[in-house]
């Protein structure tokens, strides 16, 4: 029986590939490979939209509908979107009820890996063409439909892209772009640059993107006051010496960066402010300035007479 023992796997697969291709049938065993010529169905008999693939209908479950398993992995049993087993690494549920898709996966490294890459390689892309066709090596797209088979406009203001992040203990939106191309920033953080030369910090800036960015050696970016500046403002990072010698570059906090013009404006603001003070004490100036400033349209932001 020996010649059974070795001919029965083949069997198997002989009669299991014309279930998989439509008919009803429950366990039927483990095998190492299946061969199937079109659609393989599980809970399911039919797709119109089909002509080679996998098709698996999930009927009302609201558990995972496929699931990716290593030997090599051991989490415990992380949930968050969905329940995992210990050996789980991805995973794909229907998001509520009414549809919808999560697809979440788990690292189980502690060398800083990636949970999840999303990657697109292709032919050809666009160069320098930026506009409101232009087509991306990979895109997000989002739309609304009406309930009855046709698409539909996102409504104003919508939101169609955001990010979160779990921050004590609960899910918080960081970024969101809207329905107008609007980006709208977590700015909670209270990040202010009065204690600086705000001045000189964006000409630091401006050297670094220009200039030291440029710089090969490490040991001799460190030494730059500039650099160290930005450092210590948090608009850049202190990356290494192993990683800037071999190429890498710290990135800018582009908030910060923000906050940082903010803070200049109204640190140049101050300075007006003050140079007006001691100025205005002259009558005479201060009848010129308020001429001057109606003669461009600035009467609503002059200052007030003084007594």
């Amino acid at each position: 029986m020996k010649w059974f023992k070795n001919l029965w796997p083949s069997l198997l697969l002989i009669t299991l590939v014309p279930y998989m291709m439509g008919t009803t049938y429950s366990t039927v065993g483990i095998f190492s490979s299946v061969e199937v010529s079109g659609i393989a169905f599980i809970n399911e008999t039919t797709n119109a939209n089909m002509d080679n693939g996998l098709t698996i209908n999930i009927g009302t479950s609201t558990k995972q509908a496929l699931t990716f398993k290593d030997s090599n992995v051991a989490h415990g049993g992380v949930s968050l979107q969905m329940n995992h087993e210990t050996d789980d690494f991805a995973g794909l549920q229907k998001a509520s009820a009414n549809g919808g898709l999560i697809i979440e996966s788990i690292d189980d490294s502690t060398t800083n890996d990636t949970a999840l890459l999303l990657s697109g390689v292709t032919l050809d892309a666009d160069v320098d063409t930026v506009d409101t066709l232009t087509r991306s090596t990979i895109e997000i797209h989002a739309t609304q439909h009406d309930s009855a088979g046709a698409l539909a406009n996102m409504e104003a203001g919508a939101a169609v892209f955001s990010v979160q992040a779990r921050i004590g203990g609960a899910a918080r939106t960081l970024l969101v772009v809207d329905e107008d191309g609007d980006l709208f920033a977590d700015g909670s953080a209270a990040t202010v640059f009065d204690s600086h030369n705000d001045f000189q910090l964006v000409s630091d800036l401006e050297w670094f993107r220009t200039v030291g960015l440029l710089e090969l050696d490490y040991t001799t970016m460190q030494a730059n006051e500039s650099y160290n500046r930005l450092w210590a403002a948090g608009i850049i990072g202190d990356i290494g010496e192993e990683s800037w010698n071999s190429g890498a570059r710290p990135l800018i906090n582009r908030t910060r960066q923000l906050h940082l013009f903010s803070g200049n404006m109204r640190q140049n603001h101050g300075r007006v402010q003050a140079l007006l003070d001691v100025m205005e004490e002259d009558p005479q100036f201060r009848a010129k300035m308020r001429a001057a400033m109606a003669a461009r349209g600035l009467s609503h932001i002059a200052r007030p007479e003084l007594p």
